[in-house]
């Protein structure tokens, strides 16, 4: 069994953090706040509260009158600090009764600050703001492990978290101590995924060969059995080529060991130097464009090594490069059929490993898959007749100025043409000018394969393998480096004298080789490597810490050498140092780490993963629309983030967030927000802006996407969104009895109703006092659709829609263009983006959520009241370090 002795380590750690903070003390002058409390809020609470917040009734399982409050229970501080937010934003009290004025509310917004400030920063002795200590969430687990073992692979990249826990989900930022708990099942998993890789990069000696094939255009045209099949009677071929099976390179042909089968669904080009993959959206329903390799033998481990030499060619006035999809499938019948909708193959399973982007200059493309940390199921691919290993190639372009047209179609098309004729009339193949098959047209992207060469039980030289470059020899000094990366930090001979002395124990009762690889698993389940501390007590720990979090933060990575030698030098506390520092790593490639986890936690794009609407157009019978619903499905996920990047990297204003002056696009989302742009490949910056998506985070499809909820009536979910995430105001959870609008929309005299008039009903029936506040913001978005589509009228135009509203602090807004110009003014008692922003990329950073403690913090960062993005950012880190030790 393996040593657990790591898991007691962290058990020991949290003790003694829970031990330290149980002998914090000291309280406020308790008989001044009860003073005060007389004087200002209690008379405050009883004039504007006690009806919704009294003794006999309670929105939201608030109530306010009573006794002085007891700030040192969280809980009651947690209330009292949501009282003051909802005050200080106008939200309360409820707009039909009379607002108090300065002089009354400015008091008791004091006086709630000062009480929970006080009573917070006793409960965090340790420094006035200190992050506490947090387990890294799931996805910078595996990140850091890959770079620490270096389990990257050309073109493809192993779903590690599938192996790990799940984090749990919120509306919040989930990357914060008191939501990343510690589970058993988290401990299990962590420590049998680490094993897992281990394995991988130390595998046992094994003496199987790599065996290669290098599949040529000729080798296919050639062979007997596809020129007798293929061609001469293709009326009846309605699904591939026939199976030609070629020897391994050296090999004897009746070498069964080393046999691959070859499926080609294509044919040659004029000049034979390469396979014509035609784009699979041209495809008829039942013909069939790909190529399938299958190796016969079971094979479970080890690394596939697959080199595509090919190049692209595009017709005129096509931009948009063509992607090659690789993936593994298993079919349980015998009937290899793979006609059906783009994506999906009927009776099979597919397995996605790679997606190639094609260039148009000839390219070798290069894929490495690791068996053993793929998602394929090796015991279904092994349990039927045609066993083994099967690779599909298919392309998967998603032409940007195309027309999509039905096989019917194209041959209404082809006929009006003139180069449409039945079978029996057609000429010979390669006839210019004539078609044999649908899938042979030329006016989509194709790619044409020059070579394949496939291996198996592909190897590294020795001298340069991934043992090598992860752990050298595996001598202790090595040893002890390792562990050094993985913490982040110098690690001492006693330190690492646990782990040497284990793997010397284990070496007898095991063996040398699964020895070494429990030291290391240890090593990575360690809390050193797995949960960031915030040790302020300790200059040198500080300073290391601070390193881990900008590391993990900024990179999803553990620090490399310059950032480690600057915490260790103690030069990262000089703010000079620490400002530099930061630019550095926003310069790096690995910073869109940052972007990605902020927009996708920020904006909760996740929920865009499990769509599955029509966006683009609608469906057709070749299911071109879904392929490209595909490209645009990852396209909304995507354009916050590299919206958000392209204005850090330019150390734009945060009002650019909101009123941007250019957008970020690529082909597939330029087409859907009808932008004639001319864009050859990837993401590039516009500034052509459509005018319906002139507001930036606030007319991105992706948001209203993730807000709707594929529901057609989503103002509510769309309010609440944006009260929860773009405005950072807590919500809350409605009671179980409140009836959804889709119940409702049972009534059918309901279901008539216009959805102003529904909401109205559905306020009446639950909570006002909620949803004065989310009802008038889920109208801002009335012109877009569930998937953030602009809603058009029959003649295209866009339809005229009711889309004013209310922010929370009252003030109305006619359009959402309104509500925006509103969000950018600047007045404590008004709704703010930017300070919002500000507060959720402080939370982000500092890994916890914001308490009153941090208002004045909040208030410095936001400065003149629009930042500079990177300078916010800096900012940031900055603070938190000047804030250390307090």
């Amino acid at each position: 069994m393996p040593d657990r002795s790591a898991i007691d380590k962290a058990a020991r750690l949290f003790c003694c953090l829970a031990a330290a903070a149980a002998c914090l003390g000291g309280r406020a002058d308790a008989s001044d706040a009860a003073a005060d409390f007389a004087r200002h809020v209690a008379p405050f609470v009883q004039r504007h509260c006690v009806q919704c917040h009294g003794d006999t009734k309670q929105e939201g399982d608030v109530r306010l009158d009573g006794r002085p409050p007891d700030f040192q229970d969280a809980a009651t501080r947690k209330t009292w600090e949501r009282v003051w937010g909802v005050i200080a934003s106008g939200q309360m009290p409820p707009q039909e009764v009379p607002a108090p004025g300065s002089d009354e509310m400015i008091p008791v917004l004091d006086w709630i600050r000062e009480q929970a400030a006080s009573a917070e920063s006793l409960a965090r002795r340790d420094g006035g703001g200190g992050n506490g200590v947090r387990r890294l969430t799931s996805r910078e687990q595996v990140r850091v492990w890959k770079d620490l073992l270096d389990l990257h692979y050309a073109n493809h990249q192993p779903d590690l978290l599938r192996f790990l826990a799940q984090d749990p989900r919120s509306e919040h930022f989930i990357n914060r101590g008191n939501v990343l708990l510690m589970q058993n099942e988290h401990v299990q998993r962590s420590l049998d995924l680490a094993e897992r890789l281990l394995e991988t990069v130390l595998p046992e000696p094994d003496d199987s060969a790599a065996i290669t094939w290098t599949i040529k255009p000729a080798m296919i045209a050639d062979h007997p059995t596809q020129v007798r099949k293929f061609y001469q009677d293709a009326e009846k071929i309605m699904h591939l080529g026939p199976t030609l099976t070629f020897p391994a390179d050296g090999r004897k042909p009746d070498d069964p060991q080393a046999a691959v089968e070859v499926r080609a669904g294509c044919w040659p080009n004029e000049d034979r130097s390469g396979l014509v993959l035609n784009p699979i959206y041209r495809t008829r329903v039942r013909a069939w464009d790909g190529i399938i390799l299958r190796y016969p033998q079971p094979v479970t481990k080890g690394t596939v090594r697959l080199v595509i030499r090919a190049r692209a060619e595009l017709p005129p006035g096509e931009t948009a490069l063509p992607t090659l999809s690789l993936d593994s499938f298993f079919r349980p019948n015998n009937q290899l059929k793979l006609e059906g909708p783009v994506g999906k193959l009927p009776y099979h399973t597919i397995w996605s490993l790679a997606e190639l982007t094609v260039p148009r200059e000839t390219t070798d493309l290069t894929v490495e898959i690791p068996l053993e940390l793929t998602a394929i199921d090796f015991a279904a691919l092994n349990s039927g007749k045609d066993s083994g290993l099967w690779l599909l190639l298919r392309n998967m372009a998603v032409p940007s100025r195309v027309p999509m047209l039905t096989p019917g179609e194209e041959q209404k098309r082809l006929q009006a043409e003139g180069k449409w004729k039945p079978a029996s009339a057609r000429p010979p193949k390669g006839t210019p000018g004539w078609s044999y098959y649908l899938n042979d047209i030329e006016d989509g992207p194709r790619v044409v394969v020059e070579q394949i060469s496939l291996t198996v039980h592909h190897r590294e030289p020795d001298d340069q393998n991934r043992a090598r470059r992860v752990v050298g020899t595996a001598g202790p000094a090595e040893i002890r480096a390792f562990a050094e990366r993985a913490w982040g930090r110098p690690v001492g001979e006693d330190e690492i004298q646990p782990y040497l002395t284990l793997r010397a124990t284990q070496a007898k009762a095991i063996g040398e080789l699964p020895a070494l690889r429990q030291t290391l698993a240890a090593i990575l389940v360690d809390p050193e490597c797995l949960y960031l501390s915030d040790r302020r007590n300790d200059k040198r720990l500080q300073l290391i810490d601070l390193s881990r979090r900008l590391a993990i933060t900024l990179w999803g990575s553990v620090p490399d050498e310059r950032l480690k030698s600057l915490a260790a030098s103690g030069r990262l506390a000089e703010p000079v140092a620490l400002q530099s520092e930061i630019a550095r790593m926003m310069a790096d490639e690995r910073f869109m780490w940052f972007t990605d986890e902020f927009c996708r936690q920020w904006l909760g794009l996740d929920a865009i993963a499990g769509m599955e609407g029509q966006w683009a157009r609608p469906p057709q019978v070749d299911a071109s629309s879904n392929l490209r619903n595909m490209a645009l499905q990852q396209a909304l996920m995507e354009e916050p983030s590299r919206f958000l990047h392209d204005a850090l990297t330019r150390n734009r204003p945060v009002s650019h967030l909101v009123a941007p002056d250019s957008l970020v696009l690529n082909a597939p989302l330029a087409e859907f927000y009808g932008v004639e742009a001319s864009i050859a490949d990837g993401w590039q910056r516009v500034a052509q802006i459509p005018a319906d998506r002139l507001h930036g985070i606030f007319s991105m499809s992706g948001p209203i996407a993730a807000a709707s909820r594929e529901e057609k009536e989503a103002q509510i979910y769309r309010g609440t969104y944006m009260l929860a995430r773009l405005f950072g105001v807590e919500v809350g959870t409605p009671p179980a009895s409140v009836p959804t609008l889709q119940t409702l929309n049972a009534d059918k005299a309901f279901s008539k109703k216009s959805v102003r008039e529904k909401l109205q009903i559905h306020v009446e029936r639950t909570c006002a006092v909620c949803h004065q506040k989310i009802d008038p913001l889920g109208f801002a978005w009335e012109q877009f659709d569930q998937y953030g589509k602009v809603q058009k009228s029959a003649d295209g135009t866009p339809k005229k829609v009711d889309s004013s509203g209310k922010l929370p602090d009252g003030r109305p807004f006619a359009d959402l263009d309104a509500m925006c110009r509103l969000l950018l003014e600047r007045s404590e008692s008004h709704s703010s983006f930017p300070r919002a922003f500000v507060r959720a990329v402080a939370s982000y950073a500092w890994g916890r959520e914001l308490t009153l403690l941090d208002e004045q913090r909040i208030d410095r960062l936001l400065g003149d009241g629009d930042p500079l993005l990177a300078d916010l950012l800096t900012a940031v880190f900055v603070d938190d370090l000047q804030h250390q030790g307090q």
